[in-house]
């Protein structure tokens, strides 16, 4: 039931073309656009940050705004139109403080192309959700959640006169470091996503990716990605931790 389920799609370059055969396919089954829920990652220059450009920055711009202005016209608002990514410029080697960087002035840039279009930033804003990237400096990754939703609620308000209480809060869906897990000893990284999974519960974010123990070995395995869901339902079922704040 298209209606009831959420797709994401971890896309960039072929956002918009994918979202069309999505729609299609969905018209086909008898679901209006409006009705659908759906997530995608369609930042365009994403994959700079660690493989090669497809898009030249004015013309990567100009379909994501095309992308998101369609979005807000015709399709649900349950969902989120834009990824603002952390994750790939950390595991390109960013800085926790360089990776906000990125990630904040990503956001930035494509705000004021949409507002150039005549969109109005709290209609575009809503939108975006915040793929994080949480290392192995345990302290320092849970601080940097934090300090990152405060800076986004002061950029929005102060720079862009947002008002809404969605513009302000910026969902975050963040994931586990597949830098941090080795191919020597695989079995210890369950160890260091475990870790990883509980830091971003005393951070309070909105959903956890935990990446597979084997990633630095092959694609995910079955038994790996259902340790990666265990890990997270016992932390969230069976200690309590998410029934605090710290």
């Amino acid at each position: 039931p298209l209606d009831k389920i959420g797709a994401t799609f971890i896309l960039s370059d072929p956002a918009l073309v994918t979202t069309a055969m999505y729609v299609v396919y969905a018209e086909r089954r008898g679901y209006l656009p409006e009705v659908l829920r759906m997530n995608a990652s369609h930042v365009i220059y994403r994959q700079w940050f660690w493989d090669e450009r497809t898009f030249p920055p004015e013309n990567a711009h100009k379909l994501m705004v095309e992308y998101i202005a369609h979005r807000i016209r015709y399709m649900s608002r349950r969902h989120h139109h834009t990824n603002i990514p952390g994750y790939n410029p950390a595991e390109a080697g960013a800085t926790p403080v360089q990776e906000v960087a990125f990630s904040l002035a990503c956001a930035k840039a494509i705000t004021e192309e949409c507002m150039k279009v005549g969109l109005d930033p709290d209609d575009v804003v809503p939108g975006f959700y915040y793929h994080a990237h949480f290392g192995s400096d345990f302290f320092e990754e849970i601080a940097k959640l934090r300090a990152y939703r405060r800076m986004w609620a002061r950029m929005f308000k102060e720079q862009f006169g947002c008002k809404s209480p969605d513009s302000l809060r910026i969902e975050m869906c963040p994931q586990t470091a597949g830098m941090s897990l080795t191919r020597q000893e695989p079995l210890n990284n369950i160890i260091r996503n475990t870790i990883a999974t509980l830091g971003l519960a005393l951070a309070g974010v909105d959903q956890i990716f935990t990446t597979a123990y084997d990633e630095a070995l092959c694609t995910p395995t079955e038994e790996a990605a259902r340790i990666a869901i265990r890990t997270q339902q016992i932390i969230y079922h069976e200690t309590n931790i998410p029934n605090v704040a710290d």
